[in-house]
């Protein structure tokens, strides 16, 4: 046997890292939360756009037509066309698209998805074809990619309820969906409604709209993710509160310019904003959780007294059920004047909506 070395081979080269994380989100500030989106059929993909267009960078989105996904905005890497050229308002065909697709979509979710995400949420319009279809396999998948990457399985949706005037098969769809859906355990679960969006947008023009619409949802979301993640307030609106909030289920949130710095105009921004939101109409005295937070300009953080804004918080305490938890955060703000922010969770489903989708499907509301 020679005693020569063996050294007629080649060594496979390894790669430099270049330190590039590509799933890094494109903030130059702190959040609180990496959150991973995915957007299934047209609507879902349009908001999962919103977020993309935020920063967030672990995005991706799903459907049964190329034409939907090349209209979005997303790089085509983090794409997955399921085949059909479309679902037609049939969810029953983006369902058989999807159903021997677990790979393809697995695949999807490891080169777009990373593995730190805290938070995936799943958006999808429910009155729809490919959203009301495919999205059940779309979780399934996740709950199987985020369990085998060791990542807690915390899921949640947004999803989006059709107009009145799309008719009755996407009602029959929206309901349907929206039941098998509260039957998960989804959180934070995001219910937005088209209906009332055109109500609040309807002066915006067609070729903004919905980008206008999805924006709102996207950046209003978004920034309780900002603010919770900054120190620096007379009274903090932690992480942990923002968690305690969107794990408790069901959730509506707003914000707007406080124009009167008084306890009334303060009750009546926040009740206003409430209640004018592009989400569904959700019973407020249903919630079990609250946060309030108000970023007042260099004069308001100086002037205004904290017993008028306490009265904001104790608002929340009249109104929600018993034994019920708000958490606070007043910070100061650069810009004069002054901003609210509200966020409720625990609330119960949107009875009164469900039963005009029902009414308007023609048929019974189980339950």
């Amino acid at each position: 046997m020679s005693d020569d070395l063996i050294d007629d081979f080649d060594l496979p080269e390894i790669p430099d890292d270049d330190g590039e994380d590509k799933f890094a989100d494109a903030f130059d500030y702190q959040v609180s939360y990496k959150i991973a989106f995915v957007g299934v059929g047209q609507c879902g993909g349009r908001l999962a756009e919103g977020f993309w267009n935020l920063g967030y960078r672990s995005v991706c989105a799903i459907n049964t037509s190329d034409e939907d996904l090349g209209g979005l905005k997303l790089p085509e890497t983090n794409h997955l066309d399921l085949g059909g050229g479309g679902a037609g308002k049939d969810p029953e065909i983006a369902r058989g698209a999807a159903a021997d697709r677990d790979e393809d979509i697995y695949d999807l979710y490891k080169r777009t998805l990373g593995t730190e995400s805290n938070y995936a949420i799943v958006s999808l319009g429910a009155g729809g074809g490919t959203g009301a279809g495919a999205y059940t396999k779309c979780l399934e998948v996740l709950r199987r990619y985020l369990d085998e990457n060791n990542r807690p399985i915390r899921i949640g949706v947004v999803v989006a309820l059709p107009r009145d005037s799309e008719g009755q098969k996407p009602a029959k769809n929206a309901l349907r969906v929206l039941q098998d859906l509260l039957k998960e355990e989804l959180a934070p679960f995001i219910i937005v409604d088209n209906e009332r969006l055109h109500s609040l947008f309807k002066k915006v023009g067609p070729g903004k709209f919905w980008p206008t619409c999805n924006a709102h949802v996207c950046r209003t979301f978004h920034l309780f993710n900002r603010i919770s993640s900054q120190a620096g307030g007379a009274v903090s609106f932690d992480r942990q509160d923002l968690s305690q909030v969107l794990d408790a289920g069901i959730v509506t949130f707003g914000a707007s310019n406080v124009k009167e710095h008084t306890e009334v105009g303060i009750s009546k921004v926040i009740r206003s904003q409430l209640s004018q939101t592009t989400l569904a109409e959700l019973d407020l005295r249903t919630g079990d959780k609250a946060g309030c937070i108000f970023i007042c300009g260099p004069t308001a953080y100086e002037e205004v007294d904290t017993e008028t804004l306490e009265h904001g918080f104790g608002m929340f305490n009249r109104i929600l059920k018993a034994n019920s938890a708000v958490f606070r955060g007043i910070y100061p703000g650069k810009e004069e004047g002054m901003k609210c922010f509200s966020i409720v969770g625990g609330l119960a489903a949107p009875r009164a909506r469900m039963e005009s989708l029902a009414k308007i499907a023609g048929v019974p509301l189980d339950g």
